[in-house]
């Protein structure tokens, strides 16, 4: 048995037609990137990458301090960057309960791997790979559960603002819940002790970053970005933001020029900017009368009021999803960052705006996509004459492949009953004809007849079939069950526990070993 096979992403209808022309560098979207990161673009664009030291020392100390007060020993990799010959490699996401989807593990996975084989490549440059967390998110919704084991894990509880500043203490149960689904065994035991641990931090953005670095060690940085010293960096951006509008003007072409094909991952506002408070993180908004306005508490300021309040208090401005990239950029000495396909969507539509704001646009990488089969399922597959790929299809033609399925002396096609049919009505009408003209429609009014009850039988035939092997079909059903759980990719659905519980660290091993860092397919991994 193969232990890893791809599947071309064309061949999965899930994926946008966005990321695969991005992959096959159409010619339309080529004005809107880097180039596709290959080995030697990245090492280019690493050389050509300006950092000055005193940012190298501002982002070195901050990142020290937030380690040291979420309790968890800073990664040796901190210290690579002062060099100058430093770059980094990022990937980012939510601060999803217990981690979340599968690709959460997938894209941190991705990270260091590049990192790891440009190292290996690219002597003279260092690259460290960095996973940003999206801390200043406001949708609680988004981030409070998981699926373990067909089961909804929800932490429900009443929260606004930026919720890596929430407080964890109302998450035990949710803990002991989920410990409860896990089990005893061994490697259930040493997840529920894992998860215990981690949320036993004061807030999310704590916890999450001691998860990050319980499940990865030292091979990755962890960034917040809610961070007053790093947005003391991007108060210049965030001023230009207010008072020139650079976003919503530079990028209204390229926002056309999407339309025209595909369609814009995010809305451009006139200002992209949200306001944090206690318990809230309110979008700002130009009014026509020229003033700034929360949208939600109604407070109001001057061009001169919103000014001042930003120098003085810059950790109270965030960034929206677009303007989140921008902040990312200006802070580190990033070279590429990778992301799923709606990631990817949004970075196309900015590099016009990092050219306004006079800011590096990095490299974009697909993250892996990888789908975890059971080598029994895949034989069961093969046994039928069924490929992975056919498990993607709509439901429709699912259970056309259901029906061809079913062993030989099973099918039910009744197509030369028809024909039969029809030659021999065909030839009777004729004979008809020849004594009784009006004969001739009366005898082809019964073929057809004849021949709707053939269509009526058949489908009666072939219900009667699938009952037969109601056994087969729930098998194949169950198959596809696990690589489309709810209608949607594994990887987008599951949590790592799944896995986990069955492999163990042989999991992180196989995703480590196994994953493709330059390949663009979707990756099936067999166990």
């Amino acid at each position: 048995m193969i232990v890893k096979e791809t599947i071309p992403f064309s061949s999965i209808p899930l994926y946008s037609s966005l990321v695969a022309d991005y992959l096959n560098d159409v010619d339309v979207l080529r004005p809107l990137h880097e180039g596709l990161p290959t080995p030697d673009r990245i090492s280019e664009k690493a050389k050509k990458r300006s950092f000055p030291s005193e940012k190298r020392k501002t982002l070195s100390d901050a990142l020290t301090r937030q380690y040291q007060r979420g309790g968890v020993n800073p990664p040796n990799l901190l210290g690579q960057l002062s060099d100058k010959n430093t770059v980094t490699v990022t990937t980012g996401h939510q601060l999803c309960l217990f981690a979340g989807p599968l690709y959460f593990i997938y894209k941190i996975t991705h990270t260091i791997r590049l990192a790891e084989e440009m190292n290996r490549r690219d002597d003279g440059m260092h690259y460290v790979p960095v996973f940003w967390m999206a801390t200043e998110d406001h949708d609680f919704e988004e981030i409070n559960h998981c699926h373990v084991f067909g089961k909804k894990i929800t932490w429900e509880r009443d929260f606004g603002g930026a919720v890596g500043r929430m407080a964890t203490e109302s998450v035990e149960p949710i803990v002991t819940q989920m410990s409860e689904i896990l089990g005893d065994s061994e490697n259930a035991q040493h997840l529920s002790r894992l998860f215990q641990q981690t949320y036993a931090a004061s807030n999310l953005a704590d916890a999450t970053r001691m998860l990050v670095a319980s499940l990865f060690g030292d091979k990755i940085i962890v960034i917040d970005g809610d961070d007053r010293v790093l947005k003391e960096e991007f108060i210049p951006y965030a001023k230009k933001e207010l008072l020139m509008q650079l976003t919503y003007e530079s990028a209204s072409n390229t926002n056309k020029l999407l339309e025209e094909t595909y369609h814009n991952q995010v809305y451009t506002r006139k200002t992209n900017l949200f306001l944090l408070s206690e318990g809230k993180r309110e979008r700002l908004e130009i009014q026509e009368n020229g003033l700034y306005r929360a949208i939600d508490s109604g407070e109001e300021w001057t061009k001169e009021e919103i000014v001042k309040l930003l120098e003085e208090a810059p950790e109270r401005f965030s960034p929206n999803a677009l303007l989140r990239p921008l902040y990312q950029e200006v802070v580190l000495p990033n070279v590429v960052y990778i992301g799923g396909g709606g990631e990817i969507a949004y970075w196309l539509q900015l590099k016009d705006t990092f050219s306004a704001f006079q800011t590096d646009f990095p490299l974009l990488m697909l993250r892996a996509s990888i789908l975890w089969m059971e080598e029994r399922s895949a034989q069961k597959l093969q046994n039928h004459n069924l490929g992975v790929e056919d498990l993607f299809v709509g439901e429709e033609e699912w259970h056309k492949i259901l029906v061809k399925a079913l062993p030989e002396e099973a099918s039910v096609d009744l197509t030369q009953d028809r024909v039969a049919a029809e030659v021999f009505f065909k030839g009777l009408a004729g004979k008809a004809a020849q004594t009784d003209g009006s004969l001739g429609p009366a005898v082809e009014a019964e073929g057809a007849k004849v021949n709707a009850f053939l269509d009526k039988l058949e489908k009666r035939l072939i219900t009667g079939e699938k009952k037969k092997h109601e056994i087969l079909i729930n098998q194949l059903n169950a198959i596809r069950a696990k690589v489309l759980p709810n209608g949607v990719l594994q990887e987008r659905h599951d949590n790592f526990s799944n896995l986990y519980l069955k492999l163990g660290n042989g999991f992180f091993n196989r995703v480590y070993k196994e994953l493709d860092v330059f390949g663009n397919e979707l990756q099936v991994i067999y166990y």
